[in-house]
C-alpha cells in the first residue's frame, strides 16, 4: 500500500480561515494571487470561496458568520 505524502493529502480549512481570506480579499490591499501565495492556498480556491460568500448558500459561510451551530 503506498504511503501518502504531505502534498497528496487533502487539506481541510476551517470556516473562520476561509472567512478571513475572503475579508482580506475585499480589503484589496493584496491581490487574490498574492493572498493565495501568502496562505499557501490555490488561487482558484480563494476565488471559489469569494463566490460562495457572494451567493451566501454555502454552509461554511453561515458557520463563519455564527448563523449555524
Amino acid at each position: 500500500m503506498p504511503v501518502l505524502k504531505q502534498s497528496d493529502a487533502r487539506r481541510a480549512f476551517s470556516a473562520e480561515f476561509k472567512w478571513q481570506l475572503v475579508q482580506e480579499s475585499k480589503e484589496r490591499t493584496l491581490s487574490v494571487s498574492e493572498l493565495a501565495r501568502k496562505y499557501d492556498v490555490n488561487t482558484n480556491q480563494v476565488f471559489r470561496w469569494v463566490r460562495e460568500v457572494n451567493v451566501g448558500k454555502a454552509l461554511w459561510v453561515r458557520r463563519a458568520k455564527g448563523e449555524v451551530d
